[in-house]
């Protein structure tokens, strides 16, 4: 009982500081969308919005995954620097297909499903084979699934929250609903060595 009152604290400690980084890292991108004219067609805001992002899973990778590797965070910060371009190039190339697909007539909806489900996959992979040192073999279709269709799905809601007032504040809602809760997510569904094997090790 003891073990998992521990197991369950300590998983609740790491989802509240997932969760932290995740929404400052979105605070942070609104922040730097203010300062672009037009941030939905901004190449250097998504470039900012990738680093910030993958920042704070780096320093989440670096206390509660044990990753020391320098190669590994620089690896997962480039990759999920570009995710962040390719899931933009996705969404806007793509609109006119994934309408077909989905038969939602709101181009942006469009865009932003798309662009979320790239994106959010890119990110998964990098995190499984780039920044963990013993990746997840077991049902990685599925997870990466999951992730896929979970990061498409909060873009369209984080985006649809600030849509009333104005495209900014629908990009700013769009981000910081995607960060604060992928970032968790993430962390869940690929979990680091530390996360996989705490179990093991204690029962061995």
């Amino acid at each position: 009982m003891k073990l998992l009152t521990a197991q369950f604290g300590r998983a609740v400690v790491k989802t509240l500081v997932l969760l932290s980084f995740g929404f400052v890292s979105g605070v942070l991108t609104c922040g730097v969308a203010k300062l672009a004219a037009q941030p939905s067609v901004s190449p250097w805001w998504f470039l900012c919005s990738g680093i910030i992002f993958a920042f704070y899973l780096c320093l989440y990778a670096l206390w509660g995954d044990g990753v020391r590797s320098l190669w590994r965070i620089v690896g997962f910060l480039l990759v999920t620097t570009a995710a962040f371009w390719v899931a933009a190039f996705a969404g806007f190339f793509g609109v006119h297909g994934m309408r077909e697909l989905t038969g939602i007539q709101s181009m942006e909806l469009n865009g932003i499903l798309l662009g979320g489900i790239v994106g959010s996959a890119m990110v998964a992979l990098a995190r499984n084979y780039l920044l963990l040192e013993s990746r997840v073999r077991a049902g990685v279709y599925w997870r990466l699934a999951l992730i896929a269709f979970a990061g498409g799905i909060l873009g369209v809601v984080g985006f649809s929250i600030g849509r009333p007032k104005s495209d900014r504040a629908a990009f700013c809602t769009m981000f910081m609903t995607w960060q604060t809760l992928m970032a968790p997510l993430l962390c869940l569904v690929f979990p680091g060595r530390t996360q996989a094997t705490e179990t093991t090790d204690r029962v061995s």
